[in-house]
This record gives structure tokens, sequence and C-alpha cells, in this order.
């Protein structure tokens, strides 16, 4: 896995996305056929700390869809495949 972090400021102004990452845990459990888990470690380094995890995939138009945006307390969600 890798990710890519984009920050959004006070004003609700979207910076660029940064370089490629890996240092965020991530976990994933397959549920059954359909559903599966991810869990991750908290990314804990910024100050102010981190409002909320964007879960996204790749679709089959190559394209990154949003999942669930998720509060910085939680750490798993269930997801379809």
């Amino acid at each position: 896995y890798f990710y890519q972090i984009e920050v959004l400021n006070t004003c609700v102004n979207k910076n660029e996305l940064t370089n490629t990452g890996s240092s965020i845990l991530l976990k994933s459990t397959q549920i059954d056929n359909y559903t599966g888990k991810l869990r991750w470690s908290g990314y804990e380094k910024w100050d102010g700390g981190v409002k909320s995890y964007e879960i996204q995939r790749l679709n089959e138009f190559n394209q990154w869809e949003t999942i669930q945006i998720v509060p910085p307390n939680q750490r798993e969600i269930i997801i379809n495949f």
C-alpha cells in the first residue's frame, strides 16, 4: 500500500498532494468474498493533529473514489470489495 496526503487548511483550501509515502501501518483482513476490514495506525506528527481520514479506492476508470471519511480516533473500517 501507499498513501498520499492532501491537507485542507483552516480556510478549507486544498494544498497539493504530498509525495507517496508509507509510514502509516495499514493492515487488511478479508472477512468473506465481498467484504474486508482495514485497520491503520494514526498519524501523530502534525501540529494540531489529524482532523479526519478519507478512505479511497481506485475504481475501474482509474479514478480515486471516496469510500468514507472517518474521524481521527477511528482506526478501522469494514469495506466492500
